[in-house]
């Protein structure tokens, strides 16, 4: 995430690129509707969103194949974030934006060390459900940090942005 924010300093014409593709992402989902209907339906969205797309289908689903999947995916993934969040970009909404950042990325980085939990508990021989124990653990806390982003978040949106 540094190294992407950084690099937007560096090229801040590509960085603004990819944030004006996440942020048609953003509007495809619904997010420009669901401010207008409160913070509850906001904090909804949000959760939804980032717990189907990025916790489960791209964080507990490649995590089940022994952990290597999501750590390169979230290694990139995070890269891309930081170079469309980068304070770059953002300016002084950045320190708005900055515990939500903080609360996503720990759940993200959550289900990724779930998922090398499940291989180093293979490596050990201590067997796949002891790992997918772990993972699910991981999984678990990981969305209650959702939750938490996601009501922050609307509440950013709604009163700070």
């Amino acid at each position: 995430f540094a190294l992407g924010s950084l690099l937007a300093y560096a090229m801040p014409e590509l960085a603004r690129a990819v944030q004006v593709l996440f942020g048609g992402a953003l509007e495809a989902l619904g997010l420009q509707e669901a401010v207008g209907k409160g913070l509850p339906v906001l904090a909804g969205v949000i959760f939804h969103w980032n717990f189907s797309q990025g916790l489960f289908l791209t964080g507990l689903l490649p995590a089940l194949f022994l952990g290597v999947p999501v750590l390169l995916l979230n290694a990139l993934r995070y890269l891309a974030f930081g170079f469309a969040l980068s304070p770059a970009l953002l300016g002084s909404a950045f320190l708005f934006h900055l515990p939500t950042l903080v609360l996503e990325l720990q759940a993200y980085i959550l289900v990724t060390f779930g998922g090398l939990v499940l291989l180093t508990k293979i490596l050990r021989r201590e067997g796949y459900r002891s790992g997918l124990r772990g993972l699910l653990l991981a999984f678990y806390l990981g969305a209650l940090f959702l939750l938490l982003a996601a009501w922050y978040e609307a509440w950013e949106v709604v009163f700070l942005l």
